[in-house]
């Protein structure tokens, strides 16, 4: 299990707080506009990991997309935002939630 609030500014990566970490390291790196990577040593087992993410506490926060693509057991993909248009400095406190299972 893996549950960490993440924000971002400008076009760092983003920060996370960790709440709960049982499955190891988990780095993240800026991309492009709106896109950013969660990168492992191979933790998200094919077929065996779900995600789950929440776009956070900004005060438009239903105005923002939160999404994922994992691409392999060490990379996924995280995609936030507006209108359908990548946007940078917006995420505040959203969420994810990683699960890997056996």
């Amino acid at each position: 299990v893996y549950r960490a609030l993440l924000s971002q500014s400008g076009t760092d990566a983003p920060a996370p707080t960790a709440l709960e970490n049982t499955v190891g390291a988990i780095s993240y790196a800026y991309i492009n506009d709106g896109a950013y990577q969660a990168t492992s040593a191979g933790l998200f087992t094919a077929n065996k990991t779900f995600i789950q993410l929440t776009a956070g506490a900004n005060p438009l926060n239903g105005a923002y997309v939160f999404s994922y693509n994992i691409v392999d057991t060490n990379t996924i993909e995280l995609y936030f935002t507006a209108a359908g248009m990548p946007v940078n400095d917006k995420m505040t406190l959203a969420s994810i939630e990683i699960l890997i299972y056996p």
